[in-house]
C-alpha cells in the first residue's frame, strides 16, 4: 500500500495536474508572503505615526507646563520685589501667598527663593526649615549667570520626602538690574509624562524629554533609575537631531537596551527635545497575528488544492472522492473568510442567476449596496483586530435580516457590502432600513466618525420595478449611484435611485 501511495504521488508530480498544483502552490504562497510584506510595511509606518502623534501632543504638554511655570515665576518675581528684602517672604502673610502659587501649579512640589550666594530663604514646603544651601546647583548657577529661565535636568532634591523633580527657575531683578534672586520652582517629572495614560493607548509607549545636552528631564517608565544620568551618546543626539529638528527611527536604547520605533521633536526655543517609541514586540503583535491567520487560512487551501488534484490522478474509481473534494472547494471559495458570509463571487453568481429570472417571467429584482462608513477612520483608531471584529459583527447583523430563502447578503469588497434580493421596490427600501437599524443598534463605538458615536452604514437601493435597464451591470450601478447619495447627504440612511427616472430619493436614516 506504501509502494502504491509512493507511486501514484510520483505519477502525480509528473502530471499535468501536479504541474499545475506546484504553480498554484508557487503563486499563493509568493502572493501571501508580498501581502504580509506589504501589511508590515504598513504596521510600521502606522506605529511611527503614531509615534509622532504622541511626540506632537507631549510638545503641547510641555509648553503649556513651561508656560504655567513662567507665570507662577513671574508672580512670585514681583512678590520678592515687594517684599522689600528676601527674608520677609519667610513672613506667614507672605509665604501662605507663595504657598497658594504652589497649590494652584498643578505638578508643582516646591516654590523656593535662593539668595544671591545660593542660600534657600524660603520654600513653600515648611517656612521654619534650615537653611539650605544649592550653590551648587544648576538651577541656581545658570539663571544667575545668564539672567534667563532655566529648565534643569530631573534631580533628587534636598528636601526630605521629595520625589524626583525638575526645576525651572529665573532671576529676579530690581529696577537698577540687581540681583535679588533666584526664583526656582521643583515640578513633579510625572507631570510631563503620565498624562498619556488618559488616552488609553494599548501600546504602551515610552516617552522622554531630554535637555539640549542630554540630560534626562522627565521619563515613564523607569525615572527612578535614571536619575542623573545623560543620553547625550545616543543616536538621537549624535545622528538624527544633527540632521533635522524632528523625525521617526528605530531606537535601540542605551538606557534600558529595548527597540521602539520612535519619534523626536526638538524643542529650541525651551531647549528640549521630545522622544516617545513603541516597542516594537507591542507595535507588530497584531500584524503578527493578522500573519499567523493568514498563513493558516492559506495553507489549508493549498492543503485542499493538492488533495483535490492528486485525488484527479487516481483511478475512475475515484471519481466520486474527486467530486465531493471539488464540490468542498467551491464552498469554501464562495465564502469570505473573515465574516463566513457570501464573498463576490458567490454574489456575481447570484445576481447571474437572478437576472436570467427576472429576464425570463419579469419577477422583480433588487440590489442593496452599502458601505460602513468612516471605516478607515475606525480602523486607523481601534486597530486592525477590531476592525475585523466590527467587520463580522455587521455581516452577521445583515444576514439575519434576509427573510426569503433566495435572497443573498456578500460582502462586496472591504468594509462594502451586497445584497441580492427577490423584491419590489419597497420591499428592499423595508429591509435596507432594517439592516441599517440593525447595524446602529450592534453599538460598535466608533469616535472619529462624523455620522454617530457608534459604527453606522450607508445604504443604496435599487429595483427593477418599472425599469427600462437592459443589464444586471446597470441596476449595479444604479445602486452604487444611490449609495453614493447616501454618503453624499451625511451617511446612516438609506437613499433609492428608480430606474426609470433615474432619480434618487431619500428614504430614511439620520
Amino acid at each position: 500500500m506504501r509502494h502504491l501511495e509512493s507511486f501514484v504521488l510520483k505519477t502525480f508530480l509528473k502530471s499535468k495536474a501536479g504541474l499545475l498544483a506546484i504553480v498554484i502552490t508557487t503563486l499563493v504562497a509568493s502572493a501571501t508572503a508580498l501581502e504580509i510584506s506589504l501589511d508590515y510595511r504598513d504596521t510600521e509606518r502606522r506605529a511611527y505615526e503614531t509615534a509622532s502623534d504622541i511626540t506632537r501632543v507631549v510638545e503641547r504638554q510641555v509648553r503649556d507646563t513651561i508656560t504655567y511655570v513662567d507665570q507662577t515665576l513671574d508672580a512670585v518675581s514681583t512678590l520678592v520685589r515687594k517684599s522689600g528684602n528676601i527674608a520677609s517672604i519667610r513672613e506667614p502673610t507672605t509665604w501662605q501667598i507663595l504657598r497658594s502659587y504652589c497649590t494652584t501649579l498643578i505638578g508643582c512640589h516646591a516654590i523656593g527663593v535662593i539668595d544671591p550666594v545660593g542660600k534657600v530663604k524660603a520654600q513653600t514646603q515648611n517656612t521654619d526649615t534650615d537653611v539650605l544651601d544649592v550653590s551648587d546647583r544648576l538651577h541656581f548657577l545658570r539663571p544667575r549667570e545668564t539672567g534667563k529661565r532655566y529648565i534643569d535636568a530631573a534631580t533628587v532634591s534636598r528636601l526630605s520626602g521629595s520625589p524626583i523633580l525638575f526645576f525651572v527657575s529665573k532671576p529676579v531683578f530690581d529696577t537698577r538690574g540687581k540681583l535679588l534672586a533666584v526664583a526656582t520652582i521643583g515640578m513633579e517629572t510625572r507631570q510631563l509624562t503620565s498624562f498619556y495614560s488618559l488616552f488609553g493607548f494599548s501600546l504602551a509607549p515610552a516617552i522622554s524629554i531630554f535637555k539640549g545636552d542630554g540630560g534626562i528631564v522627565a521619563r515613564n517608565p523607569g525615572m527612578e533609575k535614571l536619575v542623573g544620568k545623560s543620553n547625550a551618546k545616543s543616536e538621537i543626539f549624535t545622528r538624527y537631531l544633527p540632521r533635522a529638528p524632528f523625525g521617526t527611527f528605530k531606537s535601540i536604547s542605551r538606557l534600558d537596551g529595548k527597540t521602539r520605533l520612535a519619534a523626536y521633536r526638538a524643542l529650541p526655543d525651551l531647549d528640549l527635545v521630545v522622544f516617545s517609541g513603541i516597542e516594537t514586540p507591542a507595535a507588530f503583535a497584531a500584524w503578527k497575528a493578522r500573519s499567523l491567520r493568514q498563513v493558516t487560512i492559506v495553507a489549508g487551501m493549498l492543503i485542499l488544492i493538492w488533495g483535490a488534484l492528486l485525488a484527479a490522478s487516481r483511478a475512475t474509481a475515484g471519481q466520486a472522492v474527486l467530486r465531493q473534494k471539488n464540490q468542498h472547494l467551491d464552498t469554501l471559495a464562495s465564502r469570505d473568510p473573515l465574516t463566513g458570509i457570501g464573498n463576490r463571487r458567490l454574489f456575481a453568481r447570484t445576481l447571474r442567476r437572478d437576472w436570467s429570472k427576472h429576464a425570463r417571467s419579469g419577477a422583480p429584482l433588487s440590489l442593496v449596496l452599502l458601505d460602513v462608513d468612516y471605516f478607515k477612520l475606525f480602523n486607523d483608531h481601534y486597530g486592525h483586530q477590531a476592525g475585523d471584529d466590527c467587520l463580522r459583527r455587521v455581516a452577521h447583523a445583515l444576514q439575519e435580516c434576509l427573510q426569503r430563502e433566495g435572497d443573498l447578503v456578500a460582502r462586496y469588497g472591504g468594509e462594502e457590502f451586497v445584497a441580492v434580493l427577490d423584491c419590489d421596490h419597497e420591499g428592499a427600501l423595508r429591509v435596507a432600513e432594517r439592516m441599517r437599524q440593525r447595524v446602529e443598534a450592534l453599538e460598535i463605538p466608533h469616535i472619529r466618525s462624523k455620522a454617530c458615536d457608534f459604527v453606522t452604514a450607508s445604504f443604496g437601493v435599487a429595483s427593477t420595478e418599472s425599469t427600462r435597464t437592459q443589464t444586471a451591470e446597470e441596476l449595479l450601478g444604479l445602486a452604487d449611484k444611490a449609495l453614493y447619495e447616501a454618503k453624499a447627504n451625511g451617511r446612516n440612511q438609506v437613499c433609492a435611485v428608480k430606474a426609470s427616472s433615474s432619480t434618487t430619493e431619500v428614504k430614511t436614516g439620520t
